[in-house]
């Protein structure tokens, strides 16, 4: 009987316990859910304090520009022309005109313009009269000032532009032969009378120091009747494709897209094959460099062309 009445008195307690617990628990819930707002609050970052000028309108814009390939800072001879943001002054048929265009201040050493507080496209282009450089677009951003003369720094302050390399294009023409099973029959075009596949080796020589070749493409003809299989630059296999567009860019044709060429040589290796009747004509390759680049006016240099023949005997 004492042993029940002793069960009895420890399940009544823990009971108790069970029954505080949960309460403790439940006000705990209660308490969060009610202070839930408070503790977001708490926790959420302030967002930054909007910095207020005193200048924001017809700031003196101040910058420099460099000549990457030489080390040496421009004073002349090229045109920084400001664009408003969101603006593509490369596109392929662009027509619009810049905001302002800057002007070089002997006194201070730097590049000068007036804008307001804000985001532009800078372009700055080569003017020379035997040009070198590359055109260069750049975002840029105008702050405010608190200072009484109202100049500020463009950022970035210091626009990089590079010269241009000189390429020159030569090829090899191997015919497949059908006895070896090699691509070892050298010819001076396509006979598609004689052979179906052949293979033909570009070598791009890039002369320049410290010059490059801007990134862009190897157009090659879409000619009917000749169909690109395969195609390798620097050893590597790459994607081929097809633009059947002009209407973007002025270009149309199958496609290789190529990187930054600095001084060196540069291997472009591709195989095709007969799938149809080609006629009598002539196979060109363009390397049309700086891609990014499409307006004509901009575009000063001439894009350099590989030909050869097709024969149909």
């Amino acid at each position: 009987m004492l042993k029940l009445e002793k069960g009895r008195k420890m399940a009544s307690e823990w009971i108790d316990k069970r029954l505080v617990v949960s309460v403790v628990v439940a006000a705990i819930i209660i308490a969060f859910i009610i202070y839930i707002p408070t503790i977001i609050q708490y926790l959420a970052v302030a967002p930054p304090a909007v910095v207020e000028y005193k200048y924001t309108t017809d700031l003196t814009v101040r910058f420099k520009i460099m000549d990457d390939t030489t080390g040496t800072v421009l004073t002349a001879n090229v045109q920084p022309a400001f664009y408003s943001a969101g603006v593509d002054p490369f596109a392929y048929t662009f027509t619009g005109s810049p905001l302002t265009v800057g002007a070089y201040d002997s006194a201070s050493g730097e590049w000068l313009t007036v804008l307001d507080m804000g985001t532009y496209t800078l372009v700055v282009s080569d003017t020379a009269t035997t040009k070198t450089k590359y055109p260069e677009k750049v975002t840029v951003s105008v702050p405010g000032t608190n200072e009484d003369d109202m100049k500020v720094p463009l950022n970035p302050y210091m626009i990089h532009m590079v010269e241009r390399a000189t390429p020159t294009i030569t090829h090899s023409i191997y015919a497949y032969n059908e006895t070896s099973g090699a691509y070892d029959i050298s010819a001076a075009g396509f006979d598609t009378g004689t052979y179906s596949k052949w293979m033909v080796e570009w070598r791009f020589s890039i002369a320049g120091l410290n010059k490059i070749i801007k990134s862009g493409r190897i157009y090659l003809t879409d000619y009917t009747g000749l169909t690109v299989t395969t195609a390798y630059l620097d050893g590597v296999q790459t994607s081929v494709y097809l633009d059947d567009d002009a209407s973007d860019d002025g270009m149309s044709g199958y496609y290789i897209v190529f990187p930054d060429w600095q001084a060196g040589t540069h291997y472009l290796t591709v195989y095709f094959q007969k799938t149809g009747s080609p006629s009598a004509g002539t196979y060109t390759l363009t390397l049309f460099e700086y891609y990014d680049c499409l307006l004509s006016t901009l575009r000063w240099w001439t894009d350099q062309t590989d030909t050869f023949s097709i024969t149909t005997s």
